[in-house]
Parts: structure tokens; C-alpha cells; sequence
């Protein structure tokens, strides 16, 4: 474990340009960082190949609560031809913070009784990635002061990794994959099997496909990694309306090293005219069907979604279970990182007859300024299904992000005794529209909206922990409307 920060001992940003390649700047380009500190450890890496880098880290900031200056963590890594890739960045005007005012210093960043100061708690973020040459990769964790010298802020590091990963399908910069035929690319039956992942498309690699990419009956599959990962300019086009993937049967574990089944990276951002805020505009994935339905399948995966600087449009629900079918996340569900734009036509999560049980976080999780617009109803519950939260939110909102739903927030339906069971201790809460809704860094209830946010409520029950938020918002830009329509 090792601790930067901006207090004494900090190096003036200006003077050691040398030290702090590619500071941050402010909308003109400027920079706007006085000093910092910075951790850095070079590694050899084989060009094209894939890997995935998870960090652990817990940004601290004096700035918090009172100062209004926006202190910066940030963790990369450049690749040998010095492509930088984000992994994380936390901010103190876009990060959500536990308050906490106990004593504490260590290596000159002190925090006393009498000045709170904020946390983020311990992150863990896992990123695959791909460098476009061989030679020496550098992995980097930097702190700085913004506009101020007076008010610290420091960050603690832990566990850092980088492991490699070889899917079955791998294309990059100048493959390509054209599948006319409408069977899926990979199809199990009985069968147990263990590999890294299936399809990783990268560096402006193509992959075309009539049909789906996985249909899996009775199987006992192992992945660690993603089912699917497009990044970097890669992009995956279907002309299916069939799930992408299908479970019927079987016992999978998918993502156990900490990664999403599916993930999408998208390249360029540019101003969404309706938001104001600027959003992903490649589309990494193309696809007219659901990403994954299960039917009387056993999931056990990290996350199920994770959207990140990308566009996606989704013409069905991106997860269905349905016949039995159990799925458990360990983290949030369905994740829009960073700046992510998705719109959906109909529910993004429908269950029926099944289980979906979030292990620490929540069913869906907006930050860093993403978008998200439902036509419908934003969760589904049919025949005794069940939504359990068991350490977080159904929804949770960031970093001025926005969500809106044209239907209800929870539809239930069929024969009844749905159910959506959520505990946290995040309340006092603020209700709005009979739903408790945590409020917090300066979140505000004008800006949410909600109206019938439970369709027909007799067919199911919302069972809520004392204190316990269905909704959590942080920060004074975070939106969110639920029409109930």
C-alpha cells in the first residue's frame, strides 16, 4: 500500500514538467493544477496483446466538505508508443464521499477532529487493455491541488495488478470477422468448459455477425474474464434480433477477475445537445437484441453491463431471466461509468419468474456524467420474481448524470408475488413520490422527478431495510425523472 497526497512534500506541477507528463487542464486547455504527487512503475508488454489492469484505491480530500476546489486522483497507463488510457479519476466536485473527522496524520497529510474531511472508500477498478506496440508500459497514480495550496488531498493505492488474457476470438487493428451465417459462433451443449473469454474486439478491429454469440444449453462454463469486451475503437455489428448470448441450462461463472460480461468502450465524446453534457458517441456494440437471457440458468458474474465513454442503443431489455433462472452480481449490475449514453425501448432489466441479487452496490448504477433514457418501465418483475439488494440502492446516481423514464421506476406483473428487497443504511431520505431518495454532496430534490413509481403495486411488494434508500443521488447536477406513464 502506498499513500500520495498534496501536503508537504509535494512537487510544484510547473517546475517539474518532467515529472507530470499530461497534467490536468482546465476547458481552454490551460493547466490548472499548482502540485501533486505521483507513483509510477514501468512493466514490458507484447503489442496486441490483451490486458487487464485492476487497481484499489481510496481518495481522501480535505476539500471536502466546505471548499468548492476541485482536487484531482487520477490512475493510467501509457502504452510504449505513449497512448495514455484512463482507468479511474475521482474529483472532489464529481465523487461521492463518506464524511469522516477522525484524527489521522501520515506522511505529512494530516486530518485533525476539528476539520471533516471526505473519502471515497476503497474502489476497486479492473480495465482491459491493449497496447498497440511492444516495449515499456507505465502504470501511474498521480494526486493534485487545484487552485489552492491550503486545503490537501491524498489518495491511498493498494493492489494494483496486470495479468494477460487470451480470448478464443481476438481482433485488432486490421482484422476482421465476417459471419453470414445465422447459427451462433459458439454453441455448447453438456459440455464444461473453461476459457479467458470469448470475444475481445480492440483497436479499430471489425467484427460482423448475422447470428448470435453464444448459445450455451445445459453447460458448465468458467470465464474469468468478459464474455464480450469491445474497446478502443473496436467495433461488433449484428444484423440478429436473437439474444446475443444465451444461457438455457447449466452453471456459469463469468468475470470472476473482476470484470463485466460485457464490456463496452467507446472512443470520442462530444455535447449532447438535449443534456448539455458532453457524452460518448462511437458505438461499440450494434446488436437489436437482448445482450444476455437466461432461461432456468445459475449466472454468478461481477457485473453484468458496464458502458463507458460509448453510445448504445437498446431495442430490448439488456439482461432477461426468465424460467428459473438466478443470476448474482457481486457489484452493480449494470453500469454507465463514464460519460455513457444508452437508451432503451422497454425495461433494462425484465424478470420473470427468476432472481437477480446484487452482492454490494446497485442494480444500476449512473456516474461520471451519464446518460440514461427509458421508454417504459425501467425494471420488470413478472411471476414471482425476486430483486434483492443486498448492500446498496436499486439505483444509484453520480458525478451529475441523468435518468430518465418515461414508464414507472418498478413494473410487477403476472400472477403476482414479485418482489424487490433492498438493504442499505443510506437514509435520512428525502421522499418523492413515496420513494425515499438519499440526497447527498449537494444532490437536490428539485431535480428529481418521480410519478407512479410502482405499477400495479398489488402484484408485488417493495420490502425496505430501515434507513435503507431506493433511489441515492449525489452531487447538485445529478437528474432524475420517472414519468410514470
Amino acid at each position: 500500500m502506498a499513500l500520495i497526497h498534496t501536503a508537504t512534500g509535494a512537487l510544484s506541477v510547473a517546475a517539474n514538467p518532467g515529472l507530470f507528463p499530461s497534467p490536468p487542464t482546465n476547458t481552454a486547455g490551460v493547466v490548472d493544477v499548482t502540485e501533486g504527487s505521483r507513483l509510477s512503475q514501468s512493466f514490458g508488454v507484447a503489442g496486441g496483446s490483451l490486458y487487464t489492469i485492476q487497481v484499489n484505491y481510496n481518495f481522501i480530500t480535505n476539500e471536502f466538505p466546505t471548499q468548492s476546489v476541485d482536487d484531482i486522483f487520477r490512475a493510467r497507463v501509457s502504452s510504449p508508443s505513449g497512448t495514455i488510457t484512463q482507468l479511474a479519476e475521482e474529483t472532489r466536485l464529481t465523487s461521492t464521499f463518506q464524511t469522516s473527522s477522525e484524527a489521522s496524520t501520515t506522511l505529512g497529510f494530516t486530518t485533525t477532529t476539528s476539520t471533516a474531511h471526505g473519502r471515497t472508500g476503497f474502489k476497486q477498478v479492473t480495465t482491459q487493455w491493449v497496447p498497440e506496440t511492444s516495449g515499456t508500459a507505465t502504470l501511474s497514480f498521480d494526486v493534485f491541488d487545484r487552485g489552492d495550496t491550503i486545503f490537501d488531498s491524498a489518495a491511498l493505492v493498494d493492489a494494483a495488478s496486470v495479468a494477460q488474457d487470451p480470448p478464443l476470438y481476438f481482433l485488432r487493428r486490421g482484422d476482421s470477422l465476417v459471419r453470414n451465417g445465422t447459427d451462433p459462433l459458439l454453441r455448447l451443449t453438456n459440455a464444461t468448459q473453461a476459457f479467458d473469454s470469448l470475444m475481445v474486439v480492440c483497436c479499430d478491429g471489425r467484427a460482423t455477425l448475422a447470428g448470435p454469440l453464444l448459445h450455451a444449453t445445459d453447460s458448465n462454463l468458467t470465464m474469468p474474464w468478459s464474455l464480450l469486451a469491445v474497446m478502443q475503437g473496436g467495433v461488433l455489428t449484428t444484423s440478429s434480433t436473437d439474444p446475443l448470448a444465451r444461457l438455457d441450462g447449466g452453471v456459469y461463472s463469468i468475470g470472476g477477475a473482476g470484470v463485466p460480461m460485457f464490456d463496452l468502450y467507446g472512443t470520442g465524446a462530444a455535447v449532447d445537445p438535449e443534456t448539455g453534457l458532453t457524452l460518448g458517441t462511437h458505438r461499440p456494440l450494434q446488436h437489436g437484441g437482448s445482450l444476455l437471457e437466461a432461461s432456468n440458468a445459475t449466472i454468478n458474474a461481477t457485473q453484468a453491463v458496464r458502458v463507458d465513454n460509448a453510445l448504445l442503443e437498446a431495442s430490448a431489455p439488456l439482461l432477461s431471466l426468465k424460467n428459473g433462472s438466478t443470476l448474482t452480481t457481486a457489484a452493480d449490475t449494470v453500469q454507465l461509468s463514464y460519460q455513457a449514453k444508452v437508451t432503451s425501448l422497454g425495461s433494462v432489466i425484465k424478470l420473470d419468474r427468476s432472481v437477480l441479487t446484487v452482492a454490494r452496490g446497485a442494480a444500476l448504477n449512473l456516474a461520471g456524467g451519464s446518460v440514461l433514457r427509458v421508454t417504459g418501465n425501467l425494471f420488470s418483475l413478472t411471476n414471482g420474481s425476486s430483486l434483492n439488494l443486498l448492500s446498496g440502492p436499486l439505483v444509484s446516481l453520480s458525478g451529475g448524470s441523468f435518468l430518465n423514464v418515461t414508464g414507472a421506476l418498478i413494473g410487477f406483473g403476472g400472477t403476482g408475488g414479485n418482489l424487490v428487497s433492498v438493504t442499505n443504511s443510506f437514509c435520512p431520505c428525502t421522499s418523492i413520490g413515496g420513494i425515499p431518495v438519499s440526497l447527498t454532496g449537494g444532490a437536490l430534490a428539485g431535480n428529481v422527478s418521480i410519478t407512479g413509481a410502482i405499477k400495479n403495486s398489488g402484484l408485488g411488494t417493495v420490502s425496505l431495510s430501515p434507513n435503507a434508500a431506493l433511489i441515492r443521488v449525489d452531487g447538485a447536477a445529478t437528474k432524475v425523472t420517472i414519468g410514470g406513464l
